[in-house]
């Protein structure tokens, strides 16, 4: 087998292929013997590398070169004393008696440099591939709603989405209802992030982004008095926790204890939405993409991916205010993306 033909498993195995060209190579892989062969070895592979801790990023893990070094040089100690013991009781052909062969110094040390080749080159071009693809339809997900979004703003004298701010409706998530009741977003499963968590809800049926009417309804129901109905509350938490899919967004801004929602100003450094926060790390960083990073939607429109929470590396955190905090901003560029059920308002100390 040619190496053109193993370009084509692997880019079979990454999703990388035409419907045309996954139909030539599975047949290929069922009626030549060679080529199911190649494919069930590179398979093993890419098992491998997909469950192997720290690969997910594309990287070879980052002890490796210390680790094969270390390797190579017990090795050779182990190996410089047998020069000075007893050779071994050779067999009249002049195989050692035993019948074992021994592992020399240079026989680790090509399994090494195969190891490292393997790191540096096939590990990121199968991930690439794999990782690569999902990234890549996660940004053109953003870019949809970012039109959506844009196009809220001019129907609406430049403003985005506003979230309310009190009730049972003070969520994030409820840009997903606004966007899809006013006809911008017309398929649900935009909101699914396909490197994400959620993204088997839509096959499963547990997803869908509810409508204005549903959501005012159970909150009435679920209204915080002594006659609420408990159930209800419930569902709308379930329901908010779910409306915005993988996505979190903007959740606008305090000035002088007034709160503000965002406005298109179409900045280019001022995050719009974003891979959702995780609550269950301390940094916050998305489980989106294999906790590698996050995509994220500016308010021009462009998305750019990020392997930390800062923009451009400098302070400015997407899932925090700058007074550190899970709230709305303090300052009309100070941007902080919630998700799910998040409210504005909570940790702000501001009253609605």
């Amino acid at each position: 087998m040619n190496d053109k033909d193993r370009g084509q498993i692997i880019d079979y195995l990454t999703g990388q292929l035409s419907p045309e060209e996954r139909e030539y190579v599975e047949a290929k892989i069922e009626s030549d013997p060679s080529w199911h062969a190649e494919y069930e070895r590179s398979e093993q592979l890419y098992d491998t590398i997909g469950d192997y801790g720290g690969a997910c990023c594309g990287c070879a893990p980052a002890d490796l070169l210390e680790r094969t070094m270390s390797e190579i040089s017990s090795a050779e100690m182990a190996e410089r004393p047998a020069a000075r013991r007893k050779p071994a009781r050779m067999s009249p052909s002049g195989a050692p008696a035993s019948g074992r062969s021994r592992v020399r110094p240079a026989d680790i040390i090509v399994a090494a440099v195969v190891a490292i080749l393997a790191s540096v080159i096939i590990i990121p071009a199968v991930l690439h591939g794999r990782v690569g693809s999902r990234i890549t339809a996660c940004s053109n997900n953003l870019r949809e709603i970012g039109s959506a979004l844009a196009q809220f703003s001019e129907t609406n004298e430049g403003q985005f989405p506003r979230i309310p701010t009190e009730g049972a409706l003070a969520a994030a998530s409820m840009y997903a209802p606004l966007l899809t009741s006013s006809g911008y977003i017309n398929d649900p499963s935009v909101f699914l992030c396909p490197d994400s968590p959620q993204a088997d809800w839509a096959e499963s049926g547990i997803f869908e982004v509810p409508s204005l009417k549903q959501l005012t309804t159970l909150a009435s129901s679920a209204d915080q008095s002594a006659d609420g109905d408990p159930d209800a509350a419930r569902q709308l938490k379930t329901l908010l926790d779910r409306a915005g899919g993988s996505y979190g967004y903007n959740l606008g801004y305090v000035s002088d204890g007034v709160y503000h929602p965002t406005r298109n100003q179409g900045r280019s450094n001022f995050a719009l939405m974003a891979d959702q926060p995780n609550i269950n790390n301390p940094e916050l960083s998305s489980v989106n993409h294999g906790d590698c990073g996050q995509n994220v939607l500016f308010e021009d429109g462009h998305v750019d991916y990020l392997t930390s929470c800062k923009i451009g590396g400098g302070t400015d955190d997407i899932y925090r205010n700058d007074e550190g905090r899970v709230s709305a901003g303090i300052h009309p560029q100070d941007s902080v993306i919630g998700a799910g059920s998040q409210s504005p308002l909570l940790f702000s100390g501001i009253t609605p």
